[in-house]
């Protein structure tokens, strides 16, 4: 049997029509078949999907007269003989992964529906514009679930799109579930459909599909009859959980799903008359037909969504007649413009890409395979095996063989991240240097995006946004805080380059300063004539390493888009349990601090001051969160360091900071006491800063 059945209506998209196709017929999954339901275009779509059919058996095609995109998905359904049914956009595309993760998932479950994450990738900005993942915060502990274990969440805790889900086949055909014959919403009918009478629901943390939104050719885009067919998929919606005694039970999370789409395509409005028609067919059919107006205001997912249902229901229609609305652009009007997208790119060898490898075998492979299918095309993947005892370097070499780009070295022993990548560093030929762990994932356009900045600002050092996912997904409930530590938006405004220094200043103000090399690139040559290397031996040298770079950077810069994915899984230096190891790691970094105190004369000083007191906090940290019964035996084993008068006053060191930050509580109490009667915000900072230098 079939493991998956991918099905894919296309109309008029053979502008990508190529990339989706590819992404499919790549996956490693290979026991597959793809149903392509041409729906009456009158482009070349027919003959690309004809031309794929004649070089793979697995391709069927089906042509059928423009009926839309529900009608053509349910006769892709009617004859797929996979055991899975997978649904995709023709101007979208899966990660390489994804249908043999999911697949596994699924069976590894016994699971009716495996709900994954997707990129949203904006054609008006060319940019990353979002990353939608299952809401962990919301799901039960135990995974599969169904939607009675989280009834006022079931239809918002992830997005309704049904290209990131896999649903079984005979699941499907039991409960008789069709998409709609509608322009729109038939994805959120069918999807939330299957969630609310699905027996097992499980989650996979991760980004395998890629969504674009701003194609000129997307039905969602057009905007044509939107909330026309949001009323009827919300009333087929309605009436499905109705007819099998469900509605009561998930009412909340019904009326919370629907307010969502109807704020949504008021906002998708391109015009004032479309936005003044949409709000008055939601003012007088809408919310009225589902009562949404009788709903208490902690049914709205946000206070902007209470703010625009508040304004239509209270507004006359005159008065929302002379409303001036914020209305969407797209790349069909006008567009944000970055000359950086336009910039003209050579031939030169662009980046290297340095992969440190130690026992990653599960997750090696997949992390390699994103950097492969990379669109910056020019690079090289430098993986350094740093004494792998697992099967890392056979799977290393096998994909090497697949890739002239891919280069790779060895480490007899391993000798730690730092020796790894700095072996990598002398070894590298690109014009740019990027470094990444080998378990984590670069999203799709991420070095070429990232370079491009670089080249057009002439930058040293420029940082970009990532987000963390949980492997597997349980582990979300024994680390909660990572699920924040990576979110990709940036606090502070940092319109254009300035100095390592200025950014490192604003950065700390801002509390936007991450050391994390992987969401970093930097300029090779500038790391060469600074001889910035990492230090050997230690844990956190990121940290070491990021200063030293801010402090040397002629122009450094902030590109706000998430293109890392950073993965928490069990046994990684996320989630394991802290030592003195982590302790010493922090305790080098505030050293290399003391000395670029020690040197500097500018006001630059200051910055570093607020530097040091951070890593003096994250030393306290590390050594509470060390269990008690280590926290006393300081290791004679810490052999990172020959200077045994250094080690010794660690301890001491931790002693003091202990007593200070008790000390800095009650001061700040009685500074907070005082900025009551300060008038003025910048002074009460003032305050708190100069109360902060006295105590350390």
């Amino acid at each position: 049997m079939l493991k998956v059945s991918v099905i894919i209506p296309c109309y008029n998209s053979e502008r990508f029509l190529t990339e989706c196709m590819d992404s499919v017929l790549g996956q490693t999954l290979q026991d597959i078949e793809i149903i392509c339901v041409d729906d009456g275009s009158t482009d070349r779509t027919p003959d690309i999907l004809h031309e794929y059919a004649k070089k793979d058996e697995r391709i069927r095609v089906l042509i059928q007269k423009n009926q839309y995109t529900g009608v053509a998905r349910n006769n892709g359904m009617d004859i797929a003989a996979g055991k899975y049914l997978a649904f995709l956009d023709s101007d979208d595309f899966f990660e390489p992964v994804m249908l043999e993760k999911m697949y596994e998932k699924c069976e590894e479950d016994e699971a009716d529906i495996c709900v994954c994450g997707h990129v949203v990738y904006d054609m008006s900005t060319g940019r990353i514009s979002g990353i939608s993942r299952p809401n962990l915060h919301v799901l039960p502990s135990n995974v599969p679930f169904s939607a009675r274990d989280i009834p006022k969440h079931i239809f918002n805790f992830c997005n309704p799109g049904p290209c990131s889900k896999l649903f079984r086949a005979e699941f499907v055909k039991k409960h008789s579930l069709k998409y709609p014959s509608l322009k729109q919403s038939e994805d959120a009918l069918f999807t939330r459909s299957a969630l609310a009478v699905a027996e097992r629901i499980t989650v996979i943390d991760q980004c395998f599909a890629v969504y674009r939104k701003g194609t000129a050719t997307s039905l969602t885009e057009a905007n044509t009859d939107s909330t026309l067919c949001l009323h009827e998929a919300a009333k087929g919606l309605k009436d499905f959980l109705i007819q099998r005694g469900l509605f009561h039970e998930f009412e909340e999370s019904f009326a919370k799903a629907v307010l969502s789409g109807a704020v949504f395509y008021l906002r998708m409005a391109k015009s004032k008359e479309r936005w003044l028609n949409t709000a008055l067919f939601l003012k007088n059919k809408f919310i009225p037909d589902f009562g949404l107006w009788n709903y208490p205001e902690s049914i709205y997912i946000n206070q902007q969504e209470y703010e625009t249902m508040s304004f239509l229901m209270k507004s006359s229609p005159n008065k929302l007649e002379g409303h001036e609305p914020q209305l969407r652009q797209d790349e069909t009007t006008t567009r944000e413009f970055d000359a950086a997208r336009s910039f003209p790119l050579d031939d030169s060898l662009k980046v290297s890409v340095i992969i440190p490898v130690y026992n990653t075998e599960k997750y090696v492979e997949e992390c390699i395979r994103s950097v492969m299918r990379q669109t910056l095309r020019d690079i090289e993947i430098i993986c350094v095996d740093d004494g792998s005892t697992d099967n890392s370097p056979q799977i290393i070499n096998r994909i090497a063989e697949e890739d002239g780009r891919i280069i790779v070295l060895r480490h007899k022993e391993n000798q730690g991240q730092s020796s790894a990548r700095n072996t990598a560093l002398d070894a590298a030929r690109g014009k740019y240097i990027y470094f990444m762990d080998s378990d984590d994932l670069l999203v799709w356009r991420a070095l070429e995006h990232i370079y491009r900045q670089a080249e057009y600002h002439s930058l040293d050092d420029i940082s970009f946004e990532a987000a963390s996912f949980y492997d597997p997904v349980g582990l979300y409930q024994a680390h909660p805080q990572y699920y924040g530590m990576y979110r990709y938006s940036y606090k502070g405004s940092y319109p254009q380059p300035v100095t390592g220094r200025d950014l490192l200043d604003a950065m700390i103000q801002c509390g936007d300063y991450k050391s994390t090399v992987c969401c970093r690139l930097f300029r090779r040559k500038f790391l060469e004539d600074n001889r910035i290397r990492f230090p050997v031996g230690i844990i956190h040298e990121d940290d070491v390493f990021t200063i030293r770079a801010l402090n040397a950077a002629k122009r450094a810069w902030v590109y706000k888009e998430p293109l890392y994915f950073r993965r928490v899984r069990e046994e990684s230096t996320m989630t394991q349990v802290r030592s003195w190891e982590n302790v010493y790691g922090y305790y080098v970094c505030l050293l290399e601090i003391e000395q670029m105190i020690m040197r500097e004369e500018s006001k630059f000083k200051s910055t570093l001051e607020k530097l040091r007191r951070r890593y003096r906090d994250d030393i306290l940290r590390m050594y509470r969160s060390i269990p008690e019964k280590e926290r006393s035996t300081f290791p004679a084993k810490l052999k990172f360091s020959s200077d045994v008068q250094t080690l010794a006053a660690l301890p001491l060191l931790i002693k003091r900071v202990e007593r200070k930050n008790a000390l800095r509580k009650i001061v700040n109490l009685l500074a907070n006491l005082l900025c009551i009667f300060v008038p003025v915000r910048r002074w009460r900072h003032y305050i708190r800063d100069s109360i902060d230098s006295w105590i350390f």
